[in-house]
């Protein structure tokens, strides 16, 4: 959903639990931005909105950290995950000519969306409730100061607009803005950014820049202001564009500009471009302080505003802060945009601990020797990437949001010598480490895996992996142990579980082949599965093949050696067996139908040693279906994008990331439950009540793993908390049953 303004989004906030007003009196001095450090670097629920309603000297209420969280930052731009901006704006640049009807009525459908994304002009608005322009001051404004160190007190989340003296085109820039007096601000816009060019322009033709800065609005707009657009794309058509309507713009009452109907506040004025003050220090998002320098000085003629303003505002620091997340959301807007330049690109994470400029991590599809570094330079010759100092490209295959994993191959896949790349060129005004004041080196490092193509003297080694299949049987194994002990009150016999035992491998191995077989061509195109042995060539499908026959054969042949119900059944576990790995193409509901296969393996283990069905395989094959249903949710969020645009069904990729990480956590509490409920109706001892807590523990753990900005865990809450789960409950029912 679009907010109109701020204050809508700041109801939402409340509904969703996310904001906390604070109505204990605080200093802007400070003080509101200690607190709002420790808030913004808290984990989970403890890293909220804030809403500051009793400041000390000011009668305006402070809101800061509204954008602080991949959730809330999601939400402003009126989506559920962040990644689905990727999707929106991959939709909007898709230049392939549609086919069918409804192919063009949907592109139709997304032409319209710019077509009204264009600003409203409107006559009167909210931000001019009040209008001061007999003796406007700053002194009303609840400006903070945040670190010991600043030259200041500083606006830090403003909508700055100008005009290009030439042209007339509109620039929105958000730059911290100092305040020096009552009537002056000093305007920190870099020489690489669009207003400093209005600025030269205006200098060359000696003419005064009339200048607003808006405060608050709506979320898209006030995003918008930080977005890096190239030249020549309005920042407010750029917000109507993700808010789905126009942004209402309303002229300024003393300079020739338009600024959003919906701001909070409103400072209008002008600046003289020969004019120079020192400006700063001020720390910044790099942690540390940014030298003061001179930079021009913005005189206030009018402020306007609503009648009870809230004032917004942020602080910036050593990361994670709020601006992390504004430029979290820059990175995936303009991914598919630097995809389409650069379609061997699978994916991009300038990752907090790197400042946005200081560290980006590419991954590639391969094709020839150089070509990392041909993606190196061509980054760096895209607009403000020109900024980026240290580039890591890895293969396609690699989790660029996984650090620990970037780290290993950063530094066990290169040679100093052959994969370094330096180079000089551009920097960011706040590298304080540049050889000199926006200018110095910049270091490229090929991380992928190399080939003989790339001139390497030796073999390069295969990666150490566990086969799937084998992960797999771990997990599942021990369910039908569990049946198998519950059904014969104790130990089933060694006869039992050795055939109980190749059912198990000889259904699992059949699952895996056929998947693999009906993948095989999906898992070619998928990067996260590009290695496996098919699309590899390490296997062939006749052999894949011949393995699923051998398999179904091993089945069948332990179902009859176990007994006729076990046999009869058999064909029917095989075609589920044989069936679900197809229904990613017509169902989301797939995860669902997988976990239900899956719970094959605890009926077969009772059916093995009662040869009947009876209502504590019920319950028991009901917990394995949801809790399988549970995890399968979680594991299909890492290719939400891959499976929208292959057409395949999913959770994560018909509702969103958060609604399947919602519902999964929905099904593990109903697998608890069904342990419960099987603990109760067979009478289990103590050790296995123990052996369920411990469980109910351990999925907690699996779900604090991933989050919808953070799915870099989601191997160890996949494989490794599901192996433990299984084992833990085959011993507690062992024990449980002993006791």
């Amino acid at each position: 959903m679009a907010f109109a303004n701020l204050r809508e989004f700041i109801a939402h906030l409340e509904k969703q639990g996310s904001l906390k007003r604070v109505s204990a009196p605080v200093s802007r001095d400070l003080e509101i931005a200690e607190i709002t450090d420790r808030v913004s670097k808290s984990a989970g629920g403890r890293n909220l909105a804030l809403l500051f309603e009793n400041v000390q000297g000011s009668e305006m209420p402070v809101l800061i950290n509204a954008f602080g969280s991949p959730d809330r930052m999601a939400a402003a731009l009126g989506v559920g995950h962040l990644d689905e901006l990727s999707a929106r704006v991959a939709k909007l640049i898709d230049l392939r000519m549609p086919g069918s009807v409804f192919d063009k009525l949907r592109k139709l459908g997304t032409l319209f969306d710019v077509v009204r994304a264009g600003p409203k002009r409107v006559s009167s608005a909210p931000c001019q409730e009040v209008v001061e322009t007999e003796r406007p001051s700053l002194a009303s404004l609840p400006v903070l100061r945040c670190w010991p160190g600043d030259g200041g007190r500083y606006i830090t989340l403003p909508m700055v607009f100008t005009r290009d003296p030439v042209t007339g085109a509109r620039n929105v820039g958000m730059y911290r803005l100092q305040v020096y007096d009552d009537q002056t601000l000093g305007m920190h816009w870099q020489i690489h950014k669009g207003s400093a060019e209005h600025q030269r322009l205006a200098e060359e033709r000696k003419e005064p820049m009339e200048v607003a800065i808006a405060l608050g609005g709506d979320p898209c707009a006030i995003y918008s202001a930080s977005a890096p657009l190239p030249p020549g794309i309005d920042e407010m058509v750029f917000a109507g564009w993700l808010r789905g309507s126009g942004v209402p713009m309303v002229p300024c009452k003393t300079v020739h500009v338009d600024v959003p109907a919906e701001a909070e506040i409103v400072l209008e004025g002008w600046v003289d471009p020969a004019e120079r003050r020192l400006e700063g220090p001020f720390g910044d998002h790099t942690g540390y302080y940014s030298l003061a320098r001179d930079y021009p000085v913005f005189h206030l003629k009018a402020i306007t505003r609503r009648r009870n303003p809230i004032y917004p505002t942020t602080i910036v620091g050593r990361p994670p802060q709020e601006d992390y997340w504004l430029g979290k959301a820059t990175e995936r807007i303009f991914l598919p945009i630097i995809r389409m330049m650069l379609p061997e690109i699978v994916d991009m994470n300038m990752p907090a601990e790197g400042v946005f400029h200081n560290l980006v991590i590419v991954s590639i599809k391969k094709r020839y020797p150089g070509h990392a570094r041909k993606v190196m330079y061509a980054l760096w010759g895209l607009g403000l990437m020109m900024l980026a100092k240290n580039i890591v490209v890895v293969s396609d295959h690699v989790n660029v949001h996984d650090l620990s994993e970037v780290a290993w191959r950063a530094t066990g896949n290169i040679d100093p010598k052959r994969d370094l790349v330096i180079v000089d060129g551009p920097m960011d005004d706040l590298d304080h480490a540049a050889l000199r004041h926006r200018f110095g080196g910049k270091l490229g490092v090929d991380a992928t895996e190399k080939t003989e193509a790339d001139g390497i003297e030796q073999p390069w080694p295969d990666e150490i992996v566990m086969s799937e299949d084998i992960r797999a049987l771990v997990t599942r194994l021990p369910f039908a142990y569990v049946a198998m002990v519950l059904a014969a009150d104790g130990w089933p016999g060694w006869r039992v579980l050795i055939w109980v035992t190749l059912a198990m491998v000889g259904a699992r191995t059949l699952a895996m082949s056929v998947n693999r077989l009906a993948d095989r061509f999906i898992d070619a195109a998928n990067p996260r599965t590009a290695r496996r042995h098919l699309p590899t060539g390490l296997l062939t499908a006749p052999q894949v093949a011949a393995a699923a026959l051998c398999s179904a054969a091993l089945l069948l042949l332990s179902s009859w050696m176990l007994n006729p119900l076990c046999l009869l059944l058999s064909p029917l576990a095989v075609l589920f067996l044989v069936g679900y790995s197809y229904t990613k193409r017509f169902t989301w509901l797939s995860h669902w139908i997988l976990g239900f296969t899956d719970g094959i393996a605890a009926a077969g283990g009772w059916i093995a040693v009662r040869a009947a069905f009876d209502p504590p395989v019920y319950v028991l094959w009901f917990a394995l279906t949801v809790w399988i249903a549970g995890f399968d949710l979680l594991y299909a969020c890492q290719d939400v994008d891959f499976d929208r645009r292959q057409g395949l069904h999913s959770v994560p990729a018909r509702f969103g990331i958060p609604a399947a990480l919602t519902t999964a956590r929905v099904c593990h509490v109903l697998t608890i439950a069904a342990f419960a409920l099987l603990g109760w109706t067979m009478g289990l001892g103590l050790l296995y009540w123990l052996g369920v807590l411990v469980v109910a523990g351990l999925l907690v753990y699996e779900h604090s793993l991933v989050s919808p900005g953070d799915l870099s865990r989601l191997d160890v809450a996949f494989f490794n908390v599901n192996g433990y789960i299984a084992v833990i409950l085959f011993f507690s029912v062992l024990g449980g049953r002993l006791t």
